[in-house]
């Protein structure tokens, strides 16, 4: 039996990266190779789990929200091979791994600099975000609110990035986050110039979005790692993508065609795009970087699990 564990659940509609790729792995597992593999992601399927396991896939989620941990532990003490499945730099194996001696046999994960040693292997996770469903809608709806939109969370590591991008009266600012995060926004924003939207619930709705960046932490700059999920996202959903100049070393390592045409470096360049260049710029992106991004996961995913199935 292989078993897919996730710390919290994984419903079928889920927008948690980790939880969808929780449920591509066992999906992929069930459909490709006739070993019985089960989904471990909430108190009643861990309950019900086996209690040993040749293959044990650990996805990184939160195990702080997990009402199940102590079955989690017992079911990692009793794997014969655990793999941590990362697509978050951030997110490591719990403590309580270290504290009973469960041991990582292998790593999968985004990070080209954590896949390099002998127990890594490096999957671009976060191609499974692309949602090529939207591209019709993406390429020809009308983009009706103007101006740049960031959307999520309000990460320290981006304080340079978001006072540079969004607290300027060169064009409207859009920020789709948490009541709790708009509050750091708005404090950081001098100007008091951004529009605040709910969370986005699916994909469907940037479609009405001009224009968005690209920007990362700080401390992720020349570090090899996958273009993050919001990358794939906007490629979706049409949206012109701004590549900040210094979030772009990652797009120089995944040599996307004529990358370098849309990267900026101030807000005076992201409003050349807006008031006039959105259009161009979202027609020319996805001509060259749209493709089947889902299945070029699949197939290695499923060259990947042939070596250890």
């Amino acid at each position: 039996m292989i078993g897919v564990m996730h710390f919290t659940k994984c419903s079928r509609t889920s927008t948690i990266a980790s939880a969808r790729i929780a449920s591509f792995i066992e999906r992929t597992i069930s459909q490709s190779f006739e070993e019985p593999v089960e989904l471990i992601h909430e108190a009643a399927s861990a309950h019900h789990a086996a209690d040993k396991h040749s293959i044990l896939f650990v996805v990184n989620s939160p195990f702080g929200f997990c009402d199940w941990r102590d079955r989690a532990i017992r079911i990692a003490e009793n794997a014969t091979s655990i793999i941590w499945v990362q697509n978050d730099y951030a997110i490591k194996p719990p403590s309580q791994f270290k504290k009973f001696g469960i041991k990582i046999d292998e790593w999968w994960t985004t990070c080209m600099d954590v896949a390099t040693g002998a127990d890594g292997r490096y999957i671009d996770w976060n191609m499974l975000t692309y949602n090529d469903r939207l591209r019709q809608q993406g390429t020809e709806a009308s983009q009706v609110i103007p101006g740049l939109l960031y959307f999520g969370a309000y990460r320290q590591g981006r304080q340079s990035s978001f006072e540079e991008y969004l607290n300027t009266v060169l064009y409207q600012v859009r920020v789709s986050t948490t009541r709790k995060n708009i509050e750091k926004f708005m404090q950081m924003n001098s100007h008091k110039t951004i529009k605040y939207y709910e969370p986005f619930q699916t994909l469907g709705q940037l479609v009405r979005f001009q224009t968005s960046i690209y920007i990362e932490d700080d401390g992720s700059h020349g570090q090899n790692h996958s273009l993050a999920n919001r990358f794939y996202e906007m490629l979706s959903a049409g949206v012109a993508i701004c590549i900040d100049e210094k979030a772009s070393s990652i797009f120089k390592v995944y040599d996307l065609p004529q990358w370098q045409d849309f990267v900026v470096s101030s807000a005076h360049d992201v409003r050349k795009v807006v008031e006039k260049n959105y259009k161009e710029w979202s027609t020319r992106q996805a001509k060259l970087w749209r493709r089947d991004y889902i299945s070029e996961l699949s197939e290695n995913l499923i060259l990947a699990l042939e070596e250890v199935i």
